[in-house]
This record gives structure tokens, sequence and C-alpha cells, in this order.
């Protein structure tokens, strides 16, 4: 590994053909110091153990004094300077340290990692913590709390007494615990539907919000221990320190005619023997444990399926492997299987509330070897990139405008006119469905970027040095070292099988003592290591400042990195491929954020509510929304045209490398 600098003195090259200028490439990192950042601010947190974005820019922040606290980042004007402050907007009180905080958006709860007075590692789900977040010691009344039962949690239509016992209360803020009878060592809150992951060290429980409760809809046990996991939509990925698997499970909800048939086994409401709402299913396991899929149509056929190892090509196995932590492997064999491929693990549906699973693939299944630390497995979607029709000119007339957009749905689910508007729901969900998914692998010194929708590595990164963790928006990646914090772009799919140098260093930036990042809008929040001695206190010595850092617009960065790029382009012509490529990157995944927003528009909804008229008037919307759908409508156009910009490099390189189709393309 070693570090290409740019603007070699004395040396001036000419493009090259594409063979010699993959050999000056291969193995190679660049570094671009590029300031990434509009401000760095260090402020004063409350003991911070972590931080959790919430809705408008706010995050909420566990301490190690019980408290958690939900804080707001506000620029002031000081002195002429803008000045990034954090202000503390409330707090309340929990029952243990948290350990981790993630945040639900469609209820609003939060979902916190706490020790159980038994010394178990429990999720606890806080209910009400911002509704009743005032500070006032307002105790609800029974009826009050049966209420948010009711309409949050419990899987039943009525209240009983032991259902109400499942809530309790710190202060004023209700708050249940997940039945688990295992340590929880993960949470993943799935970002666009309502599942919840919680992992224990050989198992994962996928939970879903539905109809105002929440359902277990399948269990699936894991042969190594779990160390992290994600979760987006039908796909999960969880990995220990050096073996990763994605996969896909697909589970449909119906009513079982094997309930039907057997109502005189099924126990009610009432029945002191049931499980507990938030545990209707909890399988009874041992070694000689058999799977059982029951035809849930006709309740004749059995298929057992014992727990077998996933077949890997050119990796010799001896027998099954049984359910537990895998040892070490003497020889530290790796290998890659890319899918899909049947899932042979055991995965456990809860048939009480009818759930099936209707098919379980496994998409990448990759060992590391022993020393590779994998730290961060993390889903990105991909969404449709129409970039020639999303630039509409505010002064169009509203017909040609309309018939713009349409175009641009017309693109993104290949239906016509007529389809479109037969089944408005559905054709917004076509639009709002990501195109492909890719994942992140993050290890100690490498990244693995793959498609994971169409299985198959997109990109490796090599870090500069040993990385803790990485954090993902829709267009940049940070990796988080022992004293910095590190910006790199990311591949999107089309990029597979493309002869490109391996992603460059955007910028760096100093932290002092980083222990975890967390993105808030365009902030990012540095939380650091706490000096504690765990033999004396739980409050640290020191109160390390937090770092809180603003984004640099990508239009300035855009500016920026073109006019370097430019600068180098006779000494370095590998370095200015190198910097139009990541730009080219940056731009697409900014274009698909961008072509979602217009899709969310009120102008949107106007067009399949008034389907038949062949204008529309803008009088129709209110101030703000036309306001925000001219902005829209003036930063796609400008993102546009730097876009083609990008392209055009793209083209004169693959030109330059005697790779015409591409360059015509």
């Amino acid at each position: 590994l070693f570090l290409t600098m740019l603007g070699r003195k004395g040396k001036k090259t000419q493009p090259e053909p594409l063979k010699k200028m993959e050999q000056e490439m291969d193995d190679a990192v660049r570094i671009f110091p590029f300031q990434q950042f509009e401000s760095v601010t260090e402020v004063q947190l409350k003991h911070p153990i972590s931080a959790e974005p919430v809705e408008n820019g706010l995050f909420v922040v566990p301490t190690v004094s019980e408290k958690i606290i939900l804080y707001g980042i506000e620029e002031k004007l000081v002195d002429g300077k803008t000045k990034t402050e954090c202000a503390e907007i409330s707090d309340f009180d929990v029952v243990s340290v948290s350990r981790g905080l993630h945040y639900l958006h469609r209820t609003g709860w939060l979902i916190s990692l706490e020790r159980h007075p038994t010394q178990k590692t429990i999720a606890r789900i806080y209910l009400n913590w911002r509704t009743n977040s005032s500070g006032l010691s307002c105790k609800p009344q029974r009826d009050s709390i049966g209420d948010v039962v009711a309409l949050n949690f419990i899987p039943t239509e009525k209240l009983s007494s032991t259902d109400e016992d499942l809530i309790k209360q710190k202060g004023h803020v209700n708050y249940i615990e997940v039945p688990a009878d295992r340590n929880i060592r993960r949470v993943s809150v799935c970002p666009t539907t309502n599942r919840v992951a919680f992992a224990t060290r050989n198992h994962i429980r996928i939970w879903v919000y539905d109809h105002q409760r929440m359902e277990l809809v399948y269990t699936i046990k894991v042969d190594f221990d779990i160390k992290t996991i994600d979760l987006y939509d039908e796909y999960l990925a969880y990995a220990s320190d050096c073996e990763v698997r994605v996969i896909r499970v697909c589970t449909e909800k119906g009513q079982s005619d094997f309930t039907s048939i057997h109502k005189d086994i099924i126990m009610d409401d009432t029945d002191p023997r049931r499980s507990s709402p938030m545990e209707p299913f909890t399988p009874i396991e041992d070694d000689h444990m058999i799977e059982c899929n029951f035809n849930a149509t006709t309740g004749a056929s059995l298929e057992p399926k014992r727990n077998l190892v996933i077949p890997t090509a050119g990796v010799q196995r001896s027998g099954a492997r049984k359910a537990g932590p895998r040892k070490a492997d003497t020889t530290d064999s790796t290998f890659e299987v890319l899918g899909p491929s049947e899932n042979t693990h055991c995965i456990m549906p809860n048939f009480l509330l009818h759930y099936h699973v209707k098919s379980c693939v496994v998409l990448v299944h990759r060992l590391f070897s022993s020393k590779a630390y994998v730290h961060t497995v993390h889903f990105l979607p991909e969404f449709h990139l129409i970039p020639e029709y999303l630039g509409i000119n505010s002064e169009l007339p509203e017909n040609q405008k309309r018939m713009r957009i349409l175009r641009n749905i017309k693109k993104q689910t290949h239906q016509d006119e007529t389809e479109i508007f037969e089944d408005t729901q559905k054709t917004l969900q076509q639009i709002n469905t990501a195109r492909s998914i890719r994942c992140m692998i993050g290890t100690s010194r490498k990244g693995y970027l793959y498609d994971v929708s169409d299985p198959r590595l997109l990109s490796e990164y090599s870090f500069t040095e040993h990385t803790t963790s990485l954090k993902m928006t829709s267009s940049v990646m940070y990796t988080l070292t022992q004293s910095s914090l590190i910006m790199w772009s990311i591949r999107c799919c089309s990029s597979a099988g493309e002869q490109f140098p391996q992603p460059c260093v955007l910028g760096m930036e100093f932290v002092q003592n980083p222990r975890h990042v967390t993105i808030v809008g365009d902030y990012l929040v540095v939380t650091p290591i706490l000096d504690i001695d765990e033999n004396e206190s739980k409050v640290p010595r020191s109160n390390t400042p937090t770092t809180v850092l603003r984004t640099k617009s990508l239009l300035s960065l855009f500016d920026e990195i073109r006019a370097f790029a430019q600068l180098n382009e006779k000494t370095s012509y590998e370095a200015y491929f190198q910097l139009m490529l990541e730009l080219h990157f940056l731009l697409e995944a900014k274009l698909q954020s961008l072509n979602q927003r217009l899709m969310q528009t009120a102008y949107y909804n106007l067009i399949f509510q008034q389907n038949s008229s062949d204008s529309l008037g803008l009088q129709n919307l209110g101030p703000e929304e036309a306001q925000e759908l001219d902005q829209l409508q003036i930063e796609s156009t400008l993102y546009h045209e730097k876009h083609k910009e990008s392209s055009g490099a793209l083209g004169d390189y693959q030109f330059r490398t005697d790779l015409h189709s591409r360059a015509a393309v």
C-alpha cells in the first residue's frame, strides 16, 4: 500500500493506453486533501456515550448518568461569524445506562440497549419520551397507560390485566422490555419499513409494527457469534468478526388453514399458559432439532430440514455444523460465495400469527481471515436516475411540465399513462422502491461494496489506516480511525465491470479521541472516548468535547475538486480522471436524491389526483409547496449540467483508452 502524490515535479506525462495506466493505478490509494466541511466546532455535551439522529436535525444522546438528552443543532451569528451550537431541548431518565440507541421513525419510539438487574443486556422501548418530555412529574392515569398499550404495542384487540403489566414507568416516560432469553447484542431498524431486528449471540428476531401493534415475524438461527447486523426491507446482513452473510427473506401473512382446523389447541387470550404477547412463538431448541414446514393449504405434506452448512465452491468442509460459536480455523482459510443460493439454515416463522416464509436465499457469504475484524455491514439503496428529465424550467407552460414529469414516471415504471393512473398507489410504490441494493462490508483495513440485488463485487476500498467504524450517506462514506475522519465517494451499480481505479480519499479531518460518529442532516456528530475508571466512578474524570462538523454543499465541493483536477490534467492525467470519476459518482447519487424528493412533492400528488387534466395550475399548491417545487427544479437543473460535464470527462477517458463503444455510451 502506498500513497500517490499529485503534481510530481520534473515529470510530465501524456495520456497513455489503458494497460499502462492500470499498472500505475494498481494498489495505489490516492489522497486528495480537500476541505470537506464548512465548519468544525467543539461543543460540550454531558458525558455522551453515542448519538442517534431523529427528525428535523435533532439527535438524542445517552449519557453515563442514566439519562437520554435530546439536542438540536443550530447556527448562531456571533461577532459577525456563524457559530454552531448544540442546544439541549429536553431529557428523561432511563432505567440503566444505555449502551446504544435506535430510533423507530414510524412510531417515534426509542429503542435502548440496557442492563437488566439480572446482568443481562436487554432492549427497552421508550414510548412517550417525546410527547411527555416537558420535565414535569406528570404520571399518567391507568387509563392513559392502557391507551398507549392498545394503540402502539399489544398484539391483542383488548387489554387484559396481564397485558397492562407489560408497560412500565420511569418518571413520566412509559417503556416496555423486549422479551429475550439471551443478551441482546445488536439492534437494527429498517429505514423504509416498520421492521426491527434484535440479535442475540446466535439468533436474530425480526419484529414488525403492523396495524398498531408489534408482531414477531420470524427467528433465524445463526451458526456463529453475531457482532453486527443491518436490515433493509427484505434484506438482512449479519457478521461475526470474520464471517459475513447477506440473505433475502420474503415473508407473507395470511389466514392459515392449519389454525382454523386445529382451533382446539390454540389457547385464548385469557389462558395463563399463553406466551407473552411480545413473544407469541418461542420454539424449544436443542442439537437434534428438526425444522418442519407444513403446507398451509392442505396440511398434508411434511418437509423436514436439518441445520446444514451452505455449500461453498472450492472450500472443503467436514460434515454439518451445529449452531453455536465457531471455533478458530487453524488454516485461516478464506472464501467468497455469491448467490443467490438456497439458505439451509433454520428460519422459524411465527405461525401463531400466520406468518410464512415464501423464500430465503443467500446472496453473499464471505469468510475473511481471523485478523480482518468486521465492524460494519450497511445496506445502501440505489434509486432510479433519469437526469435528462430532471431539470424542469420553471418558465415552461404547465401542460409541458406535466408531460415532462409523466415521462419521468414512465421511464421509471415502464408503464404507459393508462397503467400509471389505473393504480396510483402501486405506481407510487414502484417509484419509491429501490432499483438495486448495495451492501458495504467494513473491516479494519478494507471495505467491500457489493450489489446484492444482482450479487457481485462493485468495488474494494483500501483504508489508509485501521478503522473502527464507518457511516454512509446516499453519496459519501466516512470512515473513523483512532484520530481522524476520512471521506470517500461511493461506487454505483453501473460501475460494475468497469476498469476503474480503486476509490480515493477525498478529505481527512483530525478529530480528538473519536469513539462514535453519526450523521444528523448536514452535520456529523463525533462523540469522544470517555475517560472513565470503572473501579472508582461512573462519572468521567474529564469531559472531552464532542466535535460537530458541518458538511459542504456538493456545488461548492464540485467547483473545488474540478479546479484542482484541471490544474493536474496535463501533468497527471490519471489523477485528473480519478477526480472527475469521483465527482461523477457524487453527482449521480445527488441526482437520485433529488429525483426522490421531486416524486414526493405535492405537485406529483396533484397529477395523480387530477389525471384527466391536460394542465395543472400551480395555484392549487400552497405558497410553501410551490416554493419547494421551484427550488427543487432550480437545484436539479444545476446538478444536471454538472453531471453532463463529468459524463463528458468519462467519455473522453474511454476514448483515449481505445474503448470507443464505451465512450459513445
